[in-house]
């Protein structure tokens, strides 16, 4: 019998992109390079024929099984998570608090911290985008041809993803702290870069992944469906600002079982507005949300700049 072969193979899977169903069942996908936008199926979006394979004219499925095992042990949690309703709680805190305990709590469950964080690191290392600014930084380096050479070979999602996920994971369960937030109206996006990488110092930008494994000095961003919010913060007091963010950041009181690694905070419309703004840009081509989210993208300063380069 000859084994199942996927030829599409996703870059940003299903699972994770039917929590921004609208009642259709689509996503609102926009265009940011050719400013189209519809509703569309998941099926055939944000994904490439063969871009996972070794070699495309004899494919074995190695790495599109391996992410399938990620995500088929994710995929229950972020739906359980994207599920939660605030009406149905009876704690006297915040509805935000509330609804970020809840969350905790389906985090804090056997292997769910760690299903989660392999997610996000198979999300920050398999896609088009980190392969496009690997090559950039691997061009504008002062190595030598040679030295270049042998980077660009590993430079493909079929040896990215097995070098990333050999390291990844492991930096993040042991070194970051997962930042739980709630937004009550649906508002946030994500794209074909799920992760967004945010260091602390803003006059430099992050070297893709390198910064995440080597120095403690960048913030994972990652929305974890329309209404809930994950950052991943360096463990670490090393950087003055990363202390700063500590002290926006609120721990559970008198509530056994939840992960002390897990904490929460409220996000201001300021934040929430850079936080969707981000999907935007950054080697960014698609975006993808809920309802039609047009203004968001006229209005982005990164598609602004854009056009008028």
């Amino acid at each position: 019998m000859n084994k199942q072969i996927t030829k599409f193979q996703h870059q940003v899977p299903q699972h994770y992109l039917r929590l921004w169903f609208d009642p259709e069942n689509h996503v609102w996908l926009h265009d940011l390079l050719e400013d189209k936008s519809s509703p569309r199926a998941t099926r055939r979006i944000l994904g490439n024929d063969y871009f996972y394979e070794d070699d495309a004219a004899n494919p074995s499925n190695e790495i599109e099984n391996y992410l399938g095992d990620i995500e088929s042990a994710v995929a229950p949690l972020l739906k359980s998570i994207s599920k939660l309703d605030p009406e149905n709680l009876t704690s006297s805190v915040s509805r935000e608090e509330a609804m970020c305990e809840e969350a905790a709590r389906l985090l804090s469950a056997p292997d769910a911290k760690k299903n989660l964080l392999d997610f996000i690191s198979a999300q920050l290392i398999r896609t088009s985008r980190t392969v496009e600014e690997i090559e950039s930084s691997i061009q504008a380096s002062g190595l030598s041809d040679v030295e270049k050479k042998l980077l660009q070979q590993q430079n493909r999602p079929y040896e990215l993803v097995k070098l990333g996920m050999n390291r990844l994971p492991a930096r993040l369960i042991n070194g970051y702290k997962i930042v739980l937030s709630y937004v009550e109206d649906n508002s946030l996006v994500t794209s074909d870069h799920p992760v967004s990488e945010i260091l602390i110092n803003t006059n430099f930008l992050p070297q893709t992944v390198y910064n995440v494994l080597h120095e403690n000095d960048t913030i994972l961003s990652v929305p974890l469906g329309p209404n809930f919010h994950c950052f991943l913060l360096p463990d670490t007091d090393a950087e003055s600002k990363i202390i700063q963010f500590r002290t926006t950041l609120a721990p559970w009181t008198n509530t056994p079982g939840i992960d002390s690694a897990i904490v929460w905070r409220r996000l201001q419309p300021q934040i929430i507005k850079q936080l969707r703004i981000l999907h935007t840009g950054f080697g960014r081509k698609f975006l993808i949300s809920a309802k039609n989210e047009n203004d968001l993208i006229k209005d982005s300063p990164f598609i602004k700049k854009s056009k008028e380069s």
